[in-house]
């Protein structure tokens, strides 16, 4: 388990000024990563990785466009396809992939957050292979 301080207090302006991230409820220095009201000692991990997955959602709207479009194909195969390329794109357009954020520990993977941005996903790994970079 990732070694976390429930109660920790609010971090003092002076900890700001070492922030290698701080991005709304997220702060990140060489000795500890703060997500929310949890705390996480940066000693205590081995390594980072991102684990991208489909949403729930994605799965729902990939079953119904390949239902509609069997569905379509009894009156036309044209109208089938082009549905299908259609919906296609627009479901990949929304986004609707999610990117989990994985701590290798003394306790194996552990999730440290779940994300919607794949740039906001890379911006935290690469703070914290900075804070492993430079933990003391």
């Amino acid at each position: 388990m990732i070694e976390s301080y429930k109660n920790c207090s609010t971090l003092e302006k002076e900890d700001m000024n070492n922030a290698i991230l701080s991005e709304g409820n997220i702060y990140i220095d060489k000795s500890l990563i703060k997500i929310g009201e949890s705390t996480f000692s940066v000693s205590s991990i081995g390594s980072i990785s991102i684990k991208k997955e489909k949403t729930g959602l994605f799965n729902f709207l990939a079953f119904m466009v390949a239902a509609i479009s069997l569905a379509l194909i009894a009156s036309s195969a044209y109208a089938a396809i082009a549905f299908f390329v259609v919906s296609c794109f627009i479901i990949g357009k929304l986004g609707l992939d999610k990117y989990i954020i994985i701590v290798k520990n003394s306790s194996g993977d552990q999730p440290l957050l779940t994300v919607k941005k794949k740039d906001q996903a890379d911006r935290i790994k690469q703070a914290v292979e900075e804070a492993l970079r430079l933990r003391s």
